[in-house]
């Protein structure tokens, strides 16, 4: 059947945040710049940008750059490798209740050679609590208080078995530089005038990198971080690709799981998406591959679940997601609804390039199952007023979930629109939390209910002069996690 398209009006990027490094790029597409990249490697020097107009306080600084540089000063009690999975630092044993999380600490050194006491855990907690960047993070934790023998009880608002992750928040030594604060990460912070650099700490015998000392050099904003590559000001850069576009640098290039999800939303109030027959339909008519191999250029992983395709939970569960045009046919037929008899609408931003072509994809798979679909792109405050006012049958949405993989966002935040309060998925995963069932028990209910579509999860890309030589096993929790085998040649 034919389409209609409406565009309404060109518009910016969707992005609803209520919040393994790969192989090479692949070449640029029709219509692609490239640009190159000089090599800033005439000495071994490692050369990165900050934000000058931004802290480097890391409960204060907005730029993801900034947050980037203060991972390298600043650990938490503990840190996420590249599957998600939470390995301790300043943390020595845990134990995850119901209502609350008992950790016990290392003896563990700042960089000025003090030790980490329990008083600068907690400051910090309150600290990293109430600032924009970790609060979403540390949303369930209700309060921290001193328990016995060096350690520390965390209280929960509800049960969370992977509350761990949350707590990577940054350690900061009381007292120190408010701007320049002493932290026991792999670095330390050090001023020479108005030059600022990064120093090895040399109290972290487990970190012996080629790089001993790290060059800051100041952009102005974030649009600048990229292009200060290109002149060979600084030796890496990252692009989250949040423009849903992308401008290949003559570099070496790598692509970077995140934790954002992209899907496919559906309005339960609707005579068609009411069904989960229905629902479970489209599911299996959408050719996910095709939305990430050509609507994201590849900067995307397939997802056979909800949750992250890289986090260490789900590694050994492969549910049947295998895209099935004659299935979805039969849950058609079986569900006694007519989907010819009316238009469905796909609404989604118009700005954005991967999700205007995910759209495509996606009313061309729905119109092989008998779907007659109208493809709408708004501008950002109207696309948002439609979707917060359940004015749509579908929607494309993106949501950032926090590093303990949590759901809720989906279920019950702003994401969670046209979704009701008793469905079978939600409770399912309300059970699971609470540790009433297993992981692979919910994962089973979510794909007989399909309250939203799983599409993909999005990649970052990272950049870096052809001079630089390393494993460069980035990942979304840490893109320095293997600073020590980088180098220049």
């Amino acid at each position: 059947m034919k389409k209609l398209i409406s565009i309404l009006t060109a518009a910016a990027v969707l992005l609803l945040t209520l919040a393994s490094c790969g192989g090479e790029n692949p070449a640029p597409g029709p219509g692609k710049k490239t640009t190159t990249a000089k090599a800033s490697g005439e000495q071994n020097t490692l050369k990165l940008a900050y934000s000058k107009n931004d802290s480097l306080n890391p409960t204060l600084c907005e730029t993801i750059i900034n947050s980037q540089i203060a991972n390298l000063v600043f650990d938490g009690l503990y840190k996420l490798d590249s599957s998600y999975k939470p390995v301790e630092l300043v943390a020595k044993s845990a134990v995850v209740g119901s209502s609350m999380v008992t950790v016990t600490i290392n003896d563990f050194r700042f960089s000025d050679g003090s030790f980490v006491s329990t008083g600068d855990i907690i400051t910090s907690f309150n600290m990293a609590k109430s600032s924009a960047v970790f609060s979403g993070r540390l949303e369930n934790f209700t309060a921290v208080h001193t328990g016995s023998e060096n350690s520390l009880v965390f209280d929960l608002e509800r049960a969370d078995p992977y509350a761990l992750s949350c707590l990577d928040f940054p350690i900061i030594k009381n007292g120190s530089d408010f701007d320049y604060p002493v932290g026991c990460g792999r670095y330390a912070y050090k001023r020479d005038g108005d030059n600022i650099y990064l120093v090895v700490n040399p109290y972290r015998s487990d970190f012996n990198p080629i790089f001993r000392t790290v060059n800051l050099e100041a952009v102005h904003d974030s649009d600048s971080f990229e292009s200060s590559l290109v002149i060979g000001n600084t030796s890496f850069c990252y692009n989250e690709l949040n423009s849903g576009d992308y401008t290949r640098i003559n570099a070496n290039n790598v692509d970077m799981g995140i934790n954002n999800i992209v899907y496919l939303g559906f309005n339960m109030n609707d005579s068609f998406f009411s069904n989960p027959l229905v629902r479970r339909a489209v599911s299996l008519a959408i050719d996910r591959e095709k939305i990430v191999s050509s609507a994201f250029r590849s900067h995307a992983r397939v997802c056979a679940t909800p949750f992250n395709p890289d986090w260490y939970a789900v590694s050994e569960i492969s549910p049947d997601r295998i895209r099935s045009v004659e299935k979805a046919k039969e849950l058609i037929e079986k569900s006694g609804i007519e989907p010819a008899t009316r238009e469905v609408t796909i609404l989604f931003s118009s700005e954005n390039v991967f999700k205007s072509e995910a759209a495509e994809i996606i009313a061309d798979s729905l119109e092989e199952i008998g779907f007659y679909v109208r493809m709408k792109a708004y501008e950002p405050q109207a696309y948002l007023y439609d979707v917060n006012s359940v004015a749509f049958d579908m929607y494309i949405g993106e949501v950032k979930l926090n590093r303990n993989m949590d759901l809720t966002p989906l279920f019950t935040g702003e994401a969670s629109r046209g979704i009701f309060e008793t469905d079978a998925a939600l409770l399912r995963y309300n059970e699971f939390l609470s540790g009433g069932c297993e992981l692979i028990d919910f994962i089973n209910t979510f794909n007989d209910d399909i309250p939203f579509a799983p599409l993909c999860y999005r990649n970052a890309v990272v950049s870096y002069t052809k001079s630089m030589h390393g494993d460069f096993r980035c990942c979304d929790a840490d893109v320095f996690y293997d600073i020590d085998t980088w180098s220049i040649k």
